[in-house]
């Protein structure tokens, strides 16, 4: 909690575009404003490197060990999310396109 609270900036990969525009406001770089535009004009491509990972079926009880050893992570991820968004809304811009 204090680590997000202290850090300079904190993004998100899901939202990585929206990411670099207030990133790009924070340090007054003019082509990464968070400007309604932003985020649609840098072009983000995904790869799972041939993972698959999306095809992967776990069982139940693979899913609740997972979620009970990742629980820290899903906190901080939380708090994360909820500094991007506030610091999104105090750029009066969102992050939902």
């Amino acid at each position: 909690t204090l680590l997000l609270q202290r850090a300079y900036f904190v993004g998100l990969t899901e939202y990585y575009s929206q990411s670099l525009c207030l990133l790009g406001r924070k340090l007054g770089i003019g082509q990464l404003s968070a400007t309604a535009g932003c985020a649609t004009e840098i072009q983000v491509t995904r790869k799972d490197h041939g993972n698959q990972a999306g095809s992967t079926e776990l069982s139940n009880e693979v899913l609740a060990r997972v979620r009970a050893i990742t629980q820290v992570d899903q906190y901080a991820y939380g708090l994360g999310l909820e500094r991007l968004v506030a610091e999104a809304e105090l750029a009066g811009t969102s992050l939902w396109r």
